[in-house]
C-alpha cells in the first residue's frame, strides 16, 4: 500500500491546461517558469513510459487494477501538462510559451500523442484483450518520447541559452528527469519480453537503457565533463542519489534477468519488477525536485 500510495502522490499535482490572463501569471518569475518547463517537459518523457509499462502489465494481469488506475491518472497528467507548456498554468508555475521552436516542436508532440494517446484512452476505457490497440500503444510510446524529448532539449536550450537557468545545471536537471523516464522504459521493456512482444528488440533496448540509466547516475553523482555535467551540487542531493542507487541495485538484477539473451523472466521476476520500479521513480523523481530547487538558487 505504501508503494501505490507514493505513486499517486507524485502524479497528485495535477495542471490545468487553457489559456490565461498574463495577469494570473504576475507571481510567477522568469527563473521559476524556466526550471519549471525543463522539470516537467522531461516528466512528460517519464509519462509516456509510464503508460505502456502500466498497460503491458495490466494487460499480463500483473497488479491490474493498481495499472488500470494509474493510467488513467498518468494520461490525463500528460494531456493536461502537454496544454500547460503551451499555454501556461498558474497552478504549475508556468508562463504562457513564446518561443516560436518551442511551440513548433509541442506541435510535433501533440501530433504523436494524438494517435498514441487516444490508443491508450481506448484501452483504459475498455481493458479487454484488443491485439489492435496494444500494437498501436507499443508502436507509438517511443515515437511520442522521442518528439517529447526533441522538445525538453530545445526547453534547455533555450532557456540556459538566454543566462535564465546556468548551463550545467539546466543539463543536470534535464539528465535527472531523464532518469525517471529510464526506470519506466526499463520496466516497459522488460514486461514486453515477459510478454513475448518482440523479444529480442526488447532485450537490446533493455540492456541499452540499464547502461544509460547507470551511466547516467554516476555522471549526476560524480559529474561528467564530456557532457557538461557538474557533480551533485548538495549534499542533499547527493544522498538523494544515494538513495536512489541503492533501490536501483534492488531492480536492476530483475531487468537483467530478462536481458540476457536466452532468458525468459519467472513470474516472481515479473512480479518483483512491478513492485520495485515504482520506488526507484518516486525517488528519482524527489532528486529531480532538489536539481530544481538548486537552479532557482543559482540565478
Amino acid at each position: 500500500m505504501r508503494v501505490i500510495l507514493g505513486v499517486l502522490t507524485l502524479l497528485a499535482c495535477l495542471p490545468l491546461g487553457g489559456a490565461m490572463s498574463s495577469q494570473a501569471f504576475a507571481d510567477i518569475s522568469i527563473d521559476e517558469d524556466a526550471k519549471r518547463k525543463i522539470n516537467y517537459s522531461g516528466r512528460q518523457r517519464m509519462l509516456t513510459q509510464f503508460m505502456a509499462k502500466s498497460v503491458c502489465f495490466a494487460d499480463m494481469q500483473v497488479r491490474f487494477d493498481h495499472h488500470l488506475n494509474e493510467i488513467g491518472k498518468t494520461h490525463y497528467l500528460f494531456d493536461e501538462t502537454l496544454k500547460a507548456l503551451r499555454h501556461g498554468s498558474k497552478i504549475q508555475g508556468m508562463l504562457v510559451e513564446t518561443h516560436q521552436d518551442v511551440l513548433a516542436a509541442l506541435d510535433v508532440v501533440e501530433a504523436e500523442w494524438a494517435v498514441y494517446g487516444q490508443a491508450v484512452k481506448a484501452w483504459w476505457d475498455r481493458p479487454a484483450r484488443n491485439p489492435r490497440l496494444l500494437e498501436t500503444i507499443y508502436t507509438h510510446n517511443v515515437p511520442t518520447l522521442r518528439t517529447m524529448n526533441d522538445a525538453v532539449g530545445l526547453f534547455e536550450k533555450t532557456y540556459a541559452g538566454k543566462g535564465v537557468v546556468a548551463p550545467g545545471l539546466a543539463q543536470a536537471l534535464n539528465v535527472s528527469g531523464r532518469q525517471r523516464m529510464l526506470t519506466q522504459k526499463a520496466s516497459k521493456e522488460f514486461c514486453l519480453i515477459a510478454s513475448g512482444h518482440e523479444v529480442e528488440a526488447n532485450r537490446a533496448a533493455l540492456a541499452a537503457t540499464i547502461e544509460l540509466f547507470t551511466k547516467s547516475h554516476d555522471g549526476l553523482m560524480y559529474g561528467d565533463a564530456e557532457v557538461g555535467l557538474p557533480a551533485a551540487p548538495a549534499t542533499e542531493i547527493a544522498e538523494q542519489l544515494k538513495l536512489v542507487g541503492e533501490l536501483w541495485g534492488k531492480l536492476e538484477p530483475a531487468l537483467m534477468e530478462a536481458a540476457n539473451p536466452g532468458a525468459s523472466p519467472s513470474p516472481e521476476t515479473v512480479a518483483a519488477v512491478a513492485e520495485l520500479n515504482e520506488p526507484v521513480l518516486i525517488e528519482m523523481n524527489k532528486a529531480v525536485m532538489l536539481y530544481e530547487k538548486v537552479a532557482a538558487h543559482n540565478n
